[in-house]
Protein backbone atom coordinates (compact mmCIF):
# COMPACT_ATOMS: atom_id res chain seq x y z
CA UNK A 1 0.00 0.00 0.00
CA UNK A 2 1.43 3.16 -1.15
CA UNK A 3 1.85 5.40 2.23
CA UNK A 4 2.10 9.82 1.85
CA UNK A 5 5.05 11.43 2.56
CA UNK A 6 3.67 12.92 6.00
CA UNK A 7 2.87 8.86 6.97
CA UNK A 8 6.39 7.87 5.77
CA UNK A 9 7.90 10.25 7.75
CA UNK A 10 5.81 9.76 10.86
CA UNK A 11 7.16 5.86 10.28
CA UNK A 12 10.59 7.55 10.97
CA UNK A 13 9.07 8.78 14.76
CA UNK A 14 8.85 5.11 16.13
CA UNK A 15 12.09 4.23 14.40
CA UNK A 16 13.64 6.73 16.33
CA UNK A 17 12.09 5.62 19.73
CA UNK A 18 12.92 2.34 18.97
CA UNK A 19 16.90 3.35 18.37
CA UNK A 20 16.35 5.19 21.71
CA UNK A 21 15.41 2.32 23.41
CA UNK A 22 17.98 0.25 22.24
CA UNK A 23 20.45 2.94 23.65
CA UNK A 24 18.75 2.86 27.09
CA UNK A 25 18.79 -1.20 26.99
CA UNK A 26 15.14 -1.48 26.80
CA UNK A 27 15.03 -4.05 24.02
CA UNK A 28 11.30 -4.94 23.76
CA UNK A 29 9.84 -1.27 23.53
CA UNK A 30 12.76 -1.15 21.21
CA UNK A 31 11.95 -4.35 19.05
CA UNK A 32 8.03 -3.02 19.16
CA UNK A 33 8.55 0.49 18.26
CA UNK A 34 10.86 -0.61 14.93
CA UNK A 35 8.10 -2.77 14.53
CA UNK A 36 5.14 -0.11 14.25
CA UNK A 37 7.92 2.16 12.59
CA UNK A 38 7.96 -0.49 9.50
CA UNK A 39 4.75 -1.23 9.20
CA UNK A 40 4.15 2.37 8.44
CA UNK A 41 7.60 3.08 6.39
CA UNK A 42 9.57 0.07 4.85
CA UNK A 43 12.86 1.43 4.59
CA UNK A 44 16.70 0.45 4.73
CA UNK A 45 17.40 2.76 7.89
CA UNK A 46 14.24 1.40 9.57
CA UNK A 47 15.48 -2.26 8.50
CA UNK A 48 18.79 -1.79 9.65
CA UNK A 49 17.54 -0.49 13.20
CA UNK A 50 15.16 -3.52 13.24
CA UNK A 51 18.51 -6.09 12.53
CA UNK A 52 20.22 -4.40 16.08
CA UNK A 53 17.60 -4.43 18.00
CA UNK A 54 16.67 -8.11 16.73
CA UNK A 55 20.80 -8.81 17.47
CA UNK A 56 20.11 -7.27 21.14
CA UNK A 57 17.58 -9.86 21.89
CA UNK A 58 19.56 -12.83 20.36
CA UNK A 59 17.27 -13.22 17.29
CA UNK A 60 20.19 -13.65 14.60
CA UNK A 61 18.06 -14.78 11.91
CA UNK A 62 16.00 -12.68 11.38
CA UNK A 63 18.38 -9.94 11.88
CA UNK A 64 20.55 -11.11 9.56
CA UNK A 65 17.37 -10.88 7.09
CA UNK A 66 16.27 -7.48 8.29
CA UNK A 67 20.22 -6.27 8.02
CA UNK A 68 20.34 -8.03 3.99
CA UNK A 69 17.18 -6.26 3.12
CA UNK A 70 18.25 -3.11 4.37
CA UNK A 71 21.67 -3.50 2.41
CA UNK A 72 18.97 -5.28 -1.37
CA UNK A 73 16.62 -1.68 -0.59
CA UNK A 74 19.77 1.42 -0.18
CA UNK A 75 21.61 1.91 -3.68
CA UNK A 76 24.16 2.70 -1.74
CA UNK A 77 25.82 0.70 0.38
CA UNK A 78 26.29 2.53 4.45
CA UNK A 79 29.39 1.34 5.86
CA UNK A 80 26.58 0.88 9.42
CA UNK A 81 24.55 -1.07 7.32
CA UNK A 82 27.74 -3.43 6.76
CA UNK A 83 28.52 -3.35 9.90
CA UNK A 84 25.48 -5.23 10.92
CA UNK A 85 25.33 -7.90 8.99
CA UNK A 86 28.73 -8.32 9.53
CA UNK A 87 27.93 -8.41 13.05
CA UNK A 88 24.99 -10.78 12.52
CA UNK A 89 26.97 -13.00 10.05
CA UNK A 90 29.59 -13.51 12.47
CA UNK A 91 26.86 -14.84 15.11
CA UNK A 92 25.77 -16.93 12.43
CA UNK A 93 29.58 -18.70 12.38
CA UNK A 94 29.74 -17.43 9.05
CA UNK A 95 32.76 -15.73 9.44
CA UNK A 96 33.63 -15.98 5.91
CA UNK A 97 31.54 -13.95 5.27
CA UNK A 98 31.44 -11.48 7.78
CA UNK A 99 35.02 -10.96 7.01
CA UNK A 100 34.06 -9.84 3.81
CA UNK A 101 31.55 -7.34 4.80
CA UNK A 102 33.59 -5.82 7.50
CA UNK A 103 36.17 -5.39 5.45
CA UNK A 104 34.00 -3.48 2.60
CA UNK A 105 32.48 -1.56 5.81
CA UNK A 106 36.01 -0.68 6.88
CA UNK A 107 36.96 0.29 3.47
CA UNK A 108 34.29 2.82 3.24
CA UNK A 109 34.83 4.03 6.50
CA UNK A 110 38.32 3.43 7.73
CA UNK A 111 37.57 5.97 11.26
CA UNK A 112 35.10 4.20 11.97
CA UNK A 113 36.77 2.15 15.13
CA UNK A 114 34.57 -0.26 16.58
CA UNK A 115 33.81 -1.33 12.77
CA UNK A 116 37.41 -2.16 12.52
CA UNK A 117 37.14 -3.86 15.98
CA UNK A 118 34.33 -5.57 14.72
CA UNK A 119 36.69 -6.65 11.79
CA UNK A 120 39.25 -7.75 14.00
CA UNK A 121 36.86 -10.18 15.99
CA UNK A 122 35.76 -11.66 12.65
CA UNK A 123 39.43 -12.18 11.29
CA UNK A 124 39.89 -13.72 14.62
CA UNK A 125 36.79 -16.30 14.28
CA UNK A 126 38.29 -16.96 10.71
CA UNK A 127 41.68 -18.40 11.58
CA UNK A 128 43.27 -15.44 10.83
CA UNK A 129 45.12 -14.40 13.45
CA UNK A 130 47.84 -11.96 12.33
CA UNK A 131 45.53 -9.89 10.64
CA UNK A 132 43.02 -9.82 13.82
CA UNK A 133 45.92 -8.93 15.51
CA UNK A 134 47.29 -6.32 12.80
CA UNK A 135 43.70 -4.55 13.37
CA UNK A 136 43.70 -4.33 16.79
CA UNK A 137 47.53 -2.81 16.37
CA UNK A 138 46.27 -0.08 14.11
CA UNK A 139 43.58 1.00 16.67
CA UNK A 140 45.95 0.71 19.22
CA UNK A 141 47.86 3.19 17.33
CA UNK A 142 44.84 5.91 17.08
CA UNK A 143 43.99 5.45 20.55
CA UNK A 144 45.28 3.23 23.01
CA UNK A 145 42.45 3.16 25.35
CA UNK A 146 40.30 1.64 23.18
CA UNK A 147 38.63 -1.37 24.26
CA UNK A 148 36.44 -4.27 23.66
CA UNK A 149 33.55 -2.60 25.53
CA UNK A 150 34.32 0.66 23.10
CA UNK A 151 33.91 -1.89 20.26
CA UNK A 152 30.57 -3.47 21.12
CA UNK A 153 28.97 -0.78 22.96
CA UNK A 154 26.79 0.71 19.84
CA UNK A 155 25.16 -3.06 19.94
CA UNK A 156 24.07 -3.85 23.45
CA UNK A 157 22.55 -6.60 24.11
CA UNK A 158 20.76 -8.90 26.90
CA UNK A 159 22.40 -11.95 25.24
CA UNK A 160 25.41 -12.87 27.40
CA UNK A 161 25.81 -15.69 25.35
CA UNK A 162 26.58 -13.31 22.07
CA UNK A 163 28.85 -10.85 24.46
CA UNK A 164 30.75 -13.52 25.28
CA UNK A 165 31.39 -15.19 21.89
CA UNK A 166 32.42 -11.55 20.41
CA UNK A 167 34.55 -10.46 23.67
CA UNK A 168 36.40 -13.84 23.33
CA UNK A 169 37.39 -12.78 19.74
CA UNK A 170 38.46 -9.74 20.85
CA UNK A 171 40.60 -10.94 23.60
CA UNK A 172 41.98 -13.63 21.58
CA UNK A 173 42.88 -11.20 18.83
CA UNK A 174 44.66 -8.70 21.62
CA UNK A 175 41.54 -6.26 22.08
CA UNK A 176 42.06 -4.76 25.70
CA UNK A 177 39.51 -5.76 28.47
CA UNK A 178 38.65 -2.14 29.60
Amino acid sequence: MARSPEERVFGGLPLLRGLIHLARYEFDDAIRQCEAGIVLSVAPPGLHIHARCLIAVGQIDRAYQQAMKSIELQPDIFPFYLTTLGVAALLRGQSRDAVLVLEKARMLMPHLPHCAGLLAAALEAHGRHADAGDVVTALGQIDPRFSIRDVLRPYPTRDIEYQATLSAYLRAAGMRRE
